[in-house]
């Protein structure tokens, strides 16, 4: 308890510093004119001025695009993102945090993880999450009702993702499908199958980039706050009072839109490189690097938006569960919302851990060696329990960091890597595989 208490200590500076910077960044753009037009509401699609789709970038890049309707079980209609390929071995991909199905097209073509697996010859599907701006509706309630907001990402691996498994395998006729994870996307597949077993059938392999589980030993800054704060769980009990009795549960798309584009434009766009680099801990300056009045970019990136796909809307529950996992060490389990509702949902006092020893899918996952979230002693958690990996593999770069597996371009040996093994696993299950693929890609 000491060293955390040190290093809350020695941290509080900066925290302050940075909050301070932040406010007055804020305050000051909010109070001069903009020469941007007001931020209008979003469309049915999920867009306003300022959101680029996965539908508008498959257009500009001269790929199909079909959109699909999921209705999960708890009532909330999701969206998903199809590259088409009928007949062709179907891969679900599903983003990270804050994020939708266009997180894996932003590089584009030649780089852009989606494309690249498309053009190997897969039917390429993306998922578009609960709260997200392309996934924001419910048959029963309205995203202002603050019961829309009431979950986590245990909700997106529980029922999301099943969901959208079972879209992928009902429109495709498919009996099982090749599955895509990064970071939280990674943690949905692991609370999937673990917490529903009957779904590794549904699974031939995963292909899980930077898994976020166990976050005790991460090296992130905004992790190392939550978790150098030695009354933790005071200020646990004080946000879910928040959350329950206020309803303040939700970060709003426009509100996020409005504040990214007036920070991270302009004069003030070092404050937001601070920002994405302060709380990636990125080694370097990457491909989403503001440099520019309007797009994000850099020697490398060229213009392919990070501003306008990165964050949406989504829980605050959904960032917290991720600093609960943070506070003590081997801890992968359920949001706990109160010690009284853990004891009638499991008995304990706070939920256990997610039974990882019942996935039986395939499961081989890709690391970076710079990833400031996925460190080795937490990822040893994850080795320990998980008994179905068939392969670890760490990118070659030694500063290969968290967001670069898909806001990088040096994330091409990932996905041609992931692609091998795709094509391996294929090859194992049927060898007539090889051949309706290769078809595939000469149509």
């Amino acid at each position: 308890m000491g060293t955390m208490a040190t290093a809350g200590t020695s941290l509080a500076p900066r925290l302050l510093l940075l909050t301070l910077w932040l406010a007055a960044g804020v305050a000051g753009c909010w109070a001069r004119d903009s020469p941007r037009p007001p931020i209008t509401p979003l469309d049915p699609d999920g867009r306003d001025e300022y959101t680029v789709t996965a539908g508008e970038l498959l257009t500009k890049f001269g790929y199909p695009h079909e959109r699909h309707r999921v209705v999960t079980e708890d009532g909330y209609i999701l969206t998903m993102d199809r590259i088409p390929r009928p007949g062709s071995v179907p891969v679900l991909m599903v983003p990270p945090l804050f994020s939708a199905a266009v997180t894996y097209l932003v590089l584009g073509p030649g780089y852009a993880q989606a494309l690249l697996l498309y053009d190997a010859g897969f039917d390429v599907w993306m998922t578009n999450l609960r709260g997200s701006v392309s996934s924001s509706r419910h048959e029963r309630l309205s995203t202002a009702d603050p019961r829309y907001w009431q979950y986590s990402y245990h909700e997106h691996g529980v029922y999301d993702v099943t969901a959208s498994v079972d879209t992928v395998l009902s429109r495709t006729g498919f009996k099982q499908l090749l599955y895509v994870g990064f970071s939280m996307g990674s943690a949905s597949f692991l609370i999937m199958t673990s917490s529903r077993p009957e779904y590794n059938d549904k699974i031939m392999a995963a292909f899980l980039q930077a898994p976020v589980t166990a976050l005790f030993y991460s090296e992130n800054n905004l992790i190392r706050i939550v978790r150098a704060t030695a009354n933790f769980t005071e200020i646990d009990a004080l946000l879910q009072g928040i959350f329950r009795e206020r309803g303040i549960l939700a970060l709003p798309h426009r509100l996020i839109r409005e504040v990214e584009i007036k920070v991270c434009v302009g004069e003030l766009r070092v404050l937001c490189n601070f920002l994405y680099l302060y709380l990636s801990n990125s080694p370097r300056y990457m491909d989403y690097v503001v440099s520019s009045r309007s797009r994000i970019w850099n020697w490398e990136a060229d213009n392919y938006f990070f501003l306008r796909t990165l964050p949406v809307s989504g829980s605050l529950p959904t960032l917290w569960h991720f600093a609960q996992q943070s506070h003590a060490p081997d801890t992968f389990r359920p949001y706990h919302f109160n010690e009284e509702q853990s004891m009638r949902l499991y008995g304990t006092p706070v939920p256990p851990n997610y039974p990882l020893e019942r996935i039986t899918a395939p499961v081989y996952v890709y690391r970076a060696n710079a990833d400031s979230f996925t460190v080795e002693k937490d990822y040893a958690y994850l080795q320990r329990n998980l008994r179905t990996m068939v392969k670890d593999f760490v990118h070659p770069d030694p500063l290969f960091s968290h967001f670069e597996f898909v806001f990088s371009r040096k994330s091409l040996i990932i996905t041609q890597t992931i692609i091998n093994d795709m094509m391996n696993v294929l090859g194992s299950i049927d060898p007539n595989y090889g051949p309706v693929m290769q078809q595939a890609t000469s149509n």
